[in-house]
């Protein structure tokens, strides 16, 4: 069986200490969940010059960003250093969030695959 190609979703470097959104589902035109996306591969990649701690949440409701919603907490990545994540995640939600949080500002690039 060939192996689907994957489609970006979303890239975000935090540009401040606050958590957020990488990627929600849009909304169908009525307003209602939309079109189901299955997020597959989370690249977190340190593009500074120092270590960085990096949190990442999903919340597939809302907006809730702290340990009750966190996936991963405070994990060190360090300069120049990078991971993959292989997720197998389904979203239809539009008020659902991935969301991601850093110690350093511009420090950590964030990108996301999944298929539509």
């Amino acid at each position: 069986m060939a192996e689907s190609v994957l489609t970006f979703l979303a890239q975000l470097r935090p540009a401040d200490l606050n958590a957020a959104s990488l990627f929600s589902p849009e909304s169908s035109r009525d307003g209602k969940d939309g079109q189901q996306v299955v997020l597959r591969k989370l690249y977190v990649a340190n593009t500074s010059n120092a270590n960085v701690k990096y949190t990442l949440f999903f919340d597939n409701e809302s907006a809730t960003y702290d340990e009750s919603t966190a996936i991963c907490w405070e994990v060190q990545l360090s300069s120049g250093e990078a991971e993959v994540f292989i997720l197998d995640v389904a979203m239809r939600n539009s008020d659902g969030n991935f969301a991601v949080r850093t110690d350093k500002a511009d420090a950590i690039t964030f990108t996301l695959f999944g298929e539509t």
